[in-house]
């Protein structure tokens, strides 16, 4: 009888393959879920989110005049709060091992440090996803609200996230550096320095075109699109390779082959370089030329739309201004006789290239213009420029139109030297107090403008050095004017049109005829 076995029998199993590739995928979705998780990102998110919920809760929006052209640049910068915690998280994640003592047991682990490397490298990548899915939301925010005009750069809106997405990577090669915890706050502090000395040496605008954020001179006026020079591709491309450089630098202190390591990091720090030199910022030939044509001869690049008796003439970008220019056009005829608010005028929008510079004042070429609306048939026009809002800048901006036109309306004259300097006495008051009650923001505008002056009032002509001067006891009528209905005053306006509108006519005989007085003496040496 023969024996039966009962015991199994040996079974051969295939070896097990390994599959990085599968492996660093894995670890990457658990690197960039702690990511998004860790504090400082959270922190950086948050923050972010503050600002805009701030804005939206104090109703700062509804009194809002965004360019969408300037607001997806200005979406960079708060998202440098999102780029610090990127940094931070992705730093503290790769000198995890070493700070928790237990980095000799890692370099056991089946899968090489290079791609575990890499799988860090990865991780920041939805978090740059993210932070361009709050930049879109945030510029389309800014493209609903009533006053929005303009249209946003794709390439300015991909930077930010292209900088969170730099700042991981800056954090792992860092980490790969050196394992010193104390490294990371000092990179952040060196390029916080770095990015605001770009800020404030705007005469040298070479420097900040090499840091994270180039930001421009906010007190310039806006601009249309076209006419707009920012090497924003260069600085693209100049940013994705300071990420490359990160990369190639985390990866050949990684292990990966030594050739291989070294000619990654030499090749993107060449491309760093040359890119970096290649963001010129000097305004190429034919865009100076287009703006000469532009500041000269707009009228053949405006469209012009007529709303009751005022033809509003604007650049493609800024014609959602009309509405606005109307509203406040129609609050001063409101208060003017029927046979004056009858009349036909125009507003054309211009541009003064300059008038800014070293804070130093150019006169407008008066003449110039005159000869452009002459061709276009629009005879008289009074120049409207691209500063408009509530804040301080865009309030006297505001204001500033409202008064030339008001003078436009009193004097019948156009904007010239001639005109400027007539506007005075009863004149004057009349000009100041139909600007100011041609909205509530034009009241609120000057209201915060006497503060900022000697009790007189300047209102210039797109920042040039063409304005109209009005002397403190013409300011203290219209102060005492404000203080009581506009219609009640309006009435009067009407009543004694003629004589307030005579150049001959005095500031206290003006007082008088609306009912009020004049508060203190004028001041020495004024114009008029």
């Amino acid at each position: 009888m023969t024996g039966t076995s009962l015991a199994p029998a040996p079974t051969s199993r295939p070896p097990v393959t390994p599959r990085p590739r599968g492996a660093v995928s894995a670890l990457f979705r658990i690197e960039a879920v702690r990511l998004l998780r860790h504090p400082a990102v959270l922190t950086g998110l948050l923050l972010y989110l503050a600002l805009w919920a701030y804005e939206w809760g104090t109703g700062g929006l509804a009194h809002r005049y965004p360019v969408l052209q300037d607001e997806d640049r200005y979406s960079q910068v708060p998202l440098l709060l999102v780029a610090a915690g990127a940094f931070i998280a992705s730093n503290l994640a790769l000198t995890r091992a070493q700070r928790s003592g237990v980095a000799a047991v890692t370099d056991l682990l089946a899968l090489a440090p290079w791609r575990r490397t890499l799988a860090q490298l990865l991780a920041p990548l939805p978090l740059a996803m993210l932070s361009g899915l709050l930049v879109g939301a945030r510029v389309a925010h800014l493209a609903a609200a009533p006053g929005a005009v303009g249209r946003p750069s794709l390439l300015e809106l991909v930077t930010g996230p292209l900088i969170v997405l730099l700042a991981g990577v800056a954090g792992v090669a860092v980490g790969r550096l050196t394992s010193m915890v104390a490294v990371g706050p000092l990179v952040i502090l060196g390029m916080a320095i770095f990015t605001l000395v770009g800020a404030v040496t705007l005469g040298r605008p070479m420097l900040k075109w090499w840091g994270l954020v180039a930001i421009e001179d906010e007190f310039e006026p806006p601009l249309p699109a076209d006419l707009m020079h920012r090497p924003v591709t260069a600085h693209l491309v100049y940013l994705a390779a300071c990420a490359a450089v990160c990369c190639a630098v985390a990866l050949a202190r990684s292990g990966v082959d030594r050739r291989i390591g070294v000619t990654a990091v030499g090749v993107t720090t060449v491309l760093a370089v040359v890119a970096g030199a290649g963001q010129s910022v000097t305004v190429p030939g034919d865009v100076a030329a287009r703006r000469s044509v532009a500041e000269r001869e707009p009228s053949a690049q405006q469209t012009c739309r007529t709303v009751g008796r005022v033809t509003y003439c604007a650049f493609r970008d800024f014609e959602g201004r009309i509405d606005q220019w109307s509203t406040l056009v129609g609050g001063m005829l409101g208060h003017t006789p029927p046979d004056r608010a009858a009349d036909r005028y125009v507003v054309r929008q211009r541009l003064l290239f300059g008038a800014t510079t070293s804070s130093v004042s150019i006169s407008p070429p008066l003449a110039v213009w005159a000869a452009d609306d002459a061709r276009a048939g629009t005879p008289g026009a009074v120049p409207v420029g691209t500063k408009w809002g509530t804040d301080q800048i865009g309030g006297d901006a505001m204001l500033s139109f409202a008064g030339h036109f008001a003078a436009r309306v009193v004097t019948g004259e156009p904007p010239t030297e001639a005109s400027a300097l007539s506007v005075c006495r009863s004149r004057a008051v009349l000009v100041l107090w139909l600007a100011a009650t041609a909205t509530e923001e034009t009241t609120a505008a000057l209201r915060s403008l006497l503060p900022r002056t000697g009790g007189s009032v300047v209102l210039p002509l797109l920042d040039s050095s063409l304005g109209l001067s009005i002397g403190r006891q013409e300011v203290s009528v219209v102060r005492s004017l404000l203080d009581r209905p506009a219609d009640q005053v309006a009435q009067q306006v009407i009543a004694n049109w003629a004589e307030l509108t005579r150049p001959e006519t005095g500031t206290e005989r003006a007082a008088s005829l609306l009912g009020t007085r004049v508060l203190g003496p004028a001041a020495e040496g004024a114009r008029c």
